[in-house]
């Protein structure tokens, strides 16, 4: 039989348990990497909904604005005069 079934038992159970180690390690960066461009793009959609879906309700004509705007949208507006 094999003479150094011991050792290369042992041997094998290290390598096998450091790359599972190593594994762990780069597959949770790669998921906390994913996680967070998801949870980053989630945050512009939503965004961009409140914009498309609020926006509408403040827009005012951009030809009017040097002498006629109003509200907080006005004032935004570097062209505007603050009240």
């Amino acid at each position: 039989m094999f003479n150094l079934t011991r050792y290369f038992s042992t041997l094998s159970f290290a390598l096998i348990a450091l790359a599972a180690g190593l594994l762990t390690f780069y597959f949770r960066h790669i998921t906390y990497e994913q996680l967070l461009r998801h949870e980053q793009s989630r945050a512009e959609e939503f965004t961009q909904v409140f914009e498309n879906s609020l926006w509408p309700h403040f827009k005012t004509d951009h030809g009017k604005c040097p002498g006629g705007c109003t509200g907080c949208v006005a004032r935004t507006r570097s062209q505007c005069p603050a009240p």
